[in-house]
């Protein structure tokens, strides 16, 4: 058996209505749930929710939440479960709360309880003044700003240098000393070899006023900087520059505070006096010749361009059509410089005629041929011969049109009936006609008429119909109503266009398959209908009463009433069919083919009555 769906009444926590005593509830934002005690909303109870439990997975374990107040956010703490345990571990919780500053302990048999921390310090001493540190605190190992480094990872405390050292007393050097680094001298005395053969090598920055020396202790503070035998491998950087400098640059950028010419090695031309012919003096691959060109608004005096890769020609003349475009066809620039006619047909390859070149408002055109044109006007046009000049006239028309005689009309016609002269309606004289079924010929004879053969559709006017033998068979009476007298065999399709047909017999036995209501004419309806349909049945039970099983076009779907009423009517609304009382159905099972699919809702076995395929809503709040 397929087991029916049970869905909760559900909706936004917003809109949780008050529950009626055992209605649950289900809200669709907050994934809560609730059951009702007595339609009141605040006396709802709440059973559970999604937020207050983290689901364990195949190799998480689940966990409990602690979610934060609803209008603070959905944050929350989780006490969760090993993702592995080797058995059931219980922890019982201590039966009060411990004093301030206690910690939770466990007996090692999952039973907790609170005890105070264990006391733990310890005093650190250095150079100068001491401190108790207690466990809880933060030991903090401080450098000093461009003289000691600290570093603290993975229980290790590193102490170093910084790259970047600065010394802010004496500092004395003695051998040979190497400068890897930027060195900053922020006052007092620095001693540089204490021998005049000592060599200082400043292999990187160096930062100061520069002024060479050959004294052997050299002041860093207030006065000048000096040295003796100094190499600079790196880069030398100074506010001022007082003497010569001499070596190989390997770099000549950031220098913005010299001053003065400067020679190269390569050129007699100091950089303070460029001109434009020096510059080209020092230059080996220029060309042209005359002053240096910069971009915006130059002068150049017949220069050779090349083949620019754009440019705007709007304020430039002078531009030959003959030998300055390029991609012209063959006589495209002859007719561009003499633009006449016979230069344009020139030019063209593919014109057709000859002469002078045609505009559209009134040409007079020598013997054209026009071709087969989409569309014009022939309102002043003359001489159309009807015979070769007008195309789709079937045979024989266009002898017809030039000659119109009754045989000329009757070659040029192929579904005429007859022969002769053209007939018009009044008063024509016809030559042994066959008139065929005249629809307007009436016959009235007195007394009785025998037919031995077909009566071609006249007009009979009589009182009654009998056999040849006398039988009365049916009767006319002054309304135009027959009545049959004998059985009515219709052997050909019955049509019966009235407004009621009725049956006034014991028994009625229909052998076709199927019974179509509503149609119009004998057709569907071919336009908005909003009648309903139904089979209705006249019983009395205490007063005339109609059961029916109708089709409600309004709600789209059948009715079974007990007591039905209907207003009558033939048009597009009516008959509207009222169901004040509804039937009851007795069934033995119930299968219903609908948006889910043909399916069985009602099955019985034995005694038990189940659902199948249900799905039982309550609805949304």
């Amino acid at each position: 058996m397929t087991a029916p769906v049970i869905q909760f009444k559900r909706g936004l926590l917003a809109n949780l209505p008050g529950l009626r005593a055992g209605e649950p509830g289900f809200t669709t934002d907050s994934y809560d749930l609730y059951v009702g005690i007595d339609s009141t909303t605040s006396n709802n109870k709440f059973f559970g929710s999604h937020r207050y439990w983290t689901r364990g997975t195949a190799s998480t374990g689940s966990g409990v939440n602690f979610v934060e107040g609803t209008s603070n956010g959905t944050s929350y703490i989780t006490l969760k479960a090993a993702d592995s345990l080797a058995g059931v571990t219980t922890f019982t919780l201590p039966s009060a709360d411990g004093s301030n500053g206690y910690i939770l302990t466990t007996n090692g048999s999952g039973v907790l309880s609170f005890s105070s921390p264990a006391a733990s310090s310890f005093t650190v001493a250095g150079d100068s003044g001491s401190d108790t540190f207690n466990t809880g605190e933060t030991l903090t190992f401080a450098g000093t700003a461009k003289e000691i480094n600290t570093t603290v990872t993975n229980n290790q405390v590193q102490i170093g240098l910084p790259d970047d050292v600065i010394i802010a007393n004496n500092f004395k050097v003695s051998g040979i000393s190497t400068f890897v680094g930027a060195v900053t001298f922020e006052g007092g005395t620095i001693t540089l070899g204490d021998a005049a053969s000592d060599n200082v090598v400043f292999a990187a920055d160096v930062n100061s006023n520069i002024i060479p020396n050959t004294d052997a202790t050299y002041d860093f503070g207030t006065g000048s900087q000096r040295w003796k035998n100094a190499n600079f491998s790196g880069i030398v950087t100074a506010t001022t520059f007082s003497g010569a400098l001499s070596g190989t640059a390997t770099s000549t950028t950031n220098i913005p505070n010299l001053t003065g010419a400067i020679t190269s090695n390569n050129t007699t031309t100091s950089l303070g006096s460029f001109s434009s012919s020096n510059l080209a003096a020092a230059l080996t691959d220029e060309t042209g010749s005359g002053a240096a060109v910069f971009a915006n608004t130059p002068t150049l005096v017949t220069p050779v361009l090349g083949t620019p890769t754009s440019g705007t020609l709007t304020n430039c003349t002078g531009l030959p059509v003959s030998t300055g475009v390029s991609g012209l066809g063959a006589n495209v620039a002859t007719f561009l410089g003499t633009p006449s006619s016979s230069n344009l047909a020139a030019a063209v390859s593919d014109e057709t005629g000859t002469g002078a070149l045609v505009f559209a408002n009134t040409p007079t055109l020598v013997t054209p041929v026009l071709g087969t044109p989409t569309s014009g006007t022939l309102t002043n046009c003359t001489g159309l011969p009807i015979s070769s000049g007008v195309s789709g006239l079937g045979a024989n028309v266009a002898t017809f049109l030039a000659t119109p005689s009754s045989s000329n009309l009757a070659a040029a016609v192929t579904d005429e009936t007859g022969s002769g002269a053209l007939v018009f309606a009044t008063s024509p004289t016809l030559v042994t006609p066959t008139l065929g079924a005249a629809s307007a010929t009436s016959i009235e004879v007195s007394g009785s008429v025998n037919v031995g053969t077909a009566l071609s559709a006249p007009t009979l006017k009589t009182a009654t119909l009998q056999h040849r033998n006398g039988t009365q068979a049916a009767t006319i009476d002054t309304s135009g109503n027959i009545t049959a007298s004998q059985n009515l065999t219709v052997s050909g399709n019955l049509y019966v266009n009235g407004s009621t047909t009725q049956v006034n017999t014991s028994s009625m036995t229909v052998e076709d398959r199927t019974i179509e209501l509503g149609q119009v004419d004998g057709s569907t309806p071919s336009s908005a209908t909003t009648w309903d349909l139904g089979v209705l049945f006249n019983y009395n039970a205490s007063g005339a009463k109609k059961s029916g099983v109708i089709w409600e076009h309004a709600d789209g779907r059948f009715k079974f009433g007990s007591q039905v009423s209907d207003g009558g009517g033939t048009d597009n609304d009516s008959p509207q069919i009222t169901v004040s009382n509804y039937a009851a159905i007795e069934i033995g099972s119930l299968w219903v083919n609908d948006c889910a699919g043909s399916s069985q809702v009602i099955n019985c076995s034995g005694t038990t009555r189940t659902l199948e395929n249900i799905t039982i809503d309550g609805g949304a709040f």
